[in-house]
């Protein structure tokens, strides 16, 4: 991942072979083919969650879920902190935050592993630029790989919560 921040589009493609379509999330410089996209579109509402490891998370924030027993009477709504364009530091609660991916299927994920989530499609000028500013200070303190996000050791690379080929 570059150290400028990229928007984040949502396609619907048609499969190969069927007469189905799946959505998929995806960083605006990737190309489809154009022939099997039905809609492109650039929603507001996407986040992306960098994780400690070095992961990035493609997704629809839903909940802030509580680790404890009894979790799923416990949900929270989506907290107002959260929705800023730019969230740096996650509260150190044991609780994990819902994300959703462009197919509705929910993933967990510990705000403990979360270093950062942003909304990129809401990001101006002056905010990008922010953020990159903070991402080559965190290359001093840990060395950054060649996408530009700090490398840890064992870290899984990036990833999105929908992926496309």
């Amino acid at each position: 991942m570059p150290l400028w921040p990229r928007q984040v589009n949502e396609f619907l493609v048609v499969d190969d072979g069927s007469r189905t379509a799946a959505r998929a999330l995806a960083l605006a410089d990737l190309e489809f083919d154009s022939a099997r996209v039905l809609v492109q579109s650039r929603p507001l509402s996407v986040a992306a969650v960098e994780g400690s490891d070095g992961t990035l998370l493609l997704g629809y924030p839903v909940a802030i879920r509580s680790n404890q027993v009894d979790a799923v009477q416990q949900d929270h709504y989506f907290p107002s902190r959260f929705r800023t364009p730019i969230v740096h530091s996650m509260p150190p609660d044991d609780a994990s935050l819902i994300l959703m991916d462009a197919n509705d299927q929910l993933r967990k994920i510990s705000l403990s592993d979360v270093h950062r989530l942003y909304y990129p499609n809401r990001l101006g000028l002056m905010d990008r630029g922010g953020l990159m500013v903070r991402r080559i200070q965190s290359c001093w303190k840990v060395p950054c790989g060649p996408g530009g996000l700090p490398v840890r050791p064992g870290g899984a690379g990036h990833q999105a919560v929908t992926e496309v080929d």
